[in-house]
C-alpha cells in the first residue's frame, strides 16, 4: 500500500493534469452550446478538487483512489476517454496501487571484503560487496550510475501507483548483499530489482542482460519460475525501450543478493561501462530515463501476467 507521502505526490504533480485536460473539455463543451454552459464548469471542478483534498488528508490510503476516479467521472464523465497523454493514469494507478517493489541500486561508494555466507546456512562466503566496475570513457563509477538509475526507477514507478523501497538512496552507505536482499524479503517486495552495469575486456561488447536463480538454487530454488519471468519481463522492456543490444538471461546461484532472496528478484545489467559508446549513452540523462521507462514496463508486464 503507497504510503501518505508517495499517495500525496502522486497527486499534487497530476492535480494540473486534470484541470488542464477538464477545462479543454468544458471549453470544446461550450463552443457546441449556448454560454451558459460556462456557469457549470466553477462548480463541477470545484467538486473534483474537494474530492482530491478530501481524500489525500482523511483518506491517504493508495486504495481510495478508486472512489476518486469515480467522483472525477461523476463530475465529468467525458475526461476518461478526453485525457490526452500525460504522466498519469488511473487504469495503471489503480492496478499498481497496494504493489511493493524494491529496488536495489548495485554496489556502494566503498566494497567492504569481510565475508558473508553465499545463502542462509552456507558454508561458503563471499565478500559481503564489491566496489564494482567504472566508466572506461566516463570514468563514472558503477555505484553512482546504478544509483542514479535507481532514484529514476523509484520515481517512474511511484508515479505509476507502486509502493518503492530502496536499499538505498545514497553512495555513503555499508550495506552488505544479504543485507539488501533483507530490505525487499522484509517489504514482501512483488519484485526486487537489483540494478548493475557490466563490465568486460573485451571493449566491444556491448547490450543488456539479467540474472536469476535456478530451479535447484537450494536456498530459494521455487523461486526460480517467477524470478525468471521477472529477468525476461524487464529485459524485454528495457530493449524494446532502449534498443540496446539483447544478451541472453543467465541463471546462476553464485550471487548472494539472490540467493538470500525470499521474494521474486532479478539482477538487470543495463549495459557494458567496457564499451567506450555504451558507456558514454549511460551517462546521459536521456538514455537513463529510457532505462527506467523500460525497467517499469517491464515490471508492469510482469504484475499483469501474475
Amino acid at each position: 500500500m503507497a504510503d501518505e507521502a508517495q499517495y500525496l505526490e502522486i497527486l499534487s504533480m497530476n492535480l494540473d493534469h486534470f484541470i488542464e485536460t477538464y477545462f479543454e473539455i468544458q471549453v470544446d463543451h461550450m463552443k457546441k452550446k449556448d454560454k451558459d454552459s460556462n456557469k457549470k464548469i466553477i462548480p463541477k471542478l470545484s467538486t473534483i478538487i474537494l474530492v482530491v483534498l478530501f481524500l489525500a488528508f482523511i483518506a491517504p490510503e493508495s486504495s481510495k483512489l478508486v472512489s476518486l476516479c469515480s467522483a472525477i467521472g461523476f463530475a465529468c464523465p467525458s475526461i476518461f476517454t478526453a485525457m490526452k497523454p500525460g504522466p498519469f493514469s488511473f487504469t495503471c494507478y489503480a492496478a499498481n496501487s497496494g504493489h511493493v517493489i524494491a529496488i536495489d541500486p548495485g554496489h556502494q561508494a566503498k566494497g567492504n571484503s569481510e565475508k558473508e555466507p553465499i545463502g542462509p546456512g552456507a558454508s561458503k562466503t563471499k565478500a559481503k560487496v564489491a566496489t564494482g566496475t567504472c566508466g572506461v570513457a566516463t570514468k563514472t563509477p558503477e555505484s553512482e550510475l546504478c544509483l542514479s538509475l535507481g532514484l529514476k526507477l523509484q520515481a517512474e514507478l511511484i508515479s505509476r501507483g507502486y509502493t518503492v523501497v530502496m536499499t538505498r538512496t545514497t553512495n555513503d552507505v555499508n550495506i552488505s548483499n544479504s543485507e539488501r536482499a533483507k530490505v525487499a524479503n522484509e517489504a514482501c517486495a512483488d519484485a526486487f530489482i537489483r540494478i548493475h552495469a557490466n563490465g568486460s575486456e573485451n571493449h566491444s561488447v556491448s547490450g543488456a542482460t539479467a540474472l536469476c536463480q535456478t530451479k535447484n538454487n537450494p536456498y530459494n530454488g521455487a523461486l526460480a519460475d517467477s524470478s525468471y519471468s521477472l529477468s525476461k519481463s524487464v529485459l524485454d522492456c528495457l530493449v524494446d525501450q532502449t534498443k540496446c543490444k539483447k544478451l541472453s538471461i543467465q541463471q546462476t546461484d553464485t550471487m548472494s543478493g539472490i540467493n538470500w532472496c525470499t521474494v521474486p528478484v532479478t539482477i538487470i545489467e543495463v549495459g557494458f561501462m567496457s564499451n567506450p559508446t555504451e558507456d558514454r549513452l549511460m551517462e546521459t540523462d536521456d538514455y537513463q530515463n529510457n532505462i527506467a521507462i523500460g525497467i517499469a514496463n517491464g515490471i508492469d508486464a510482469y504484475i499483469m501476467g501474475q
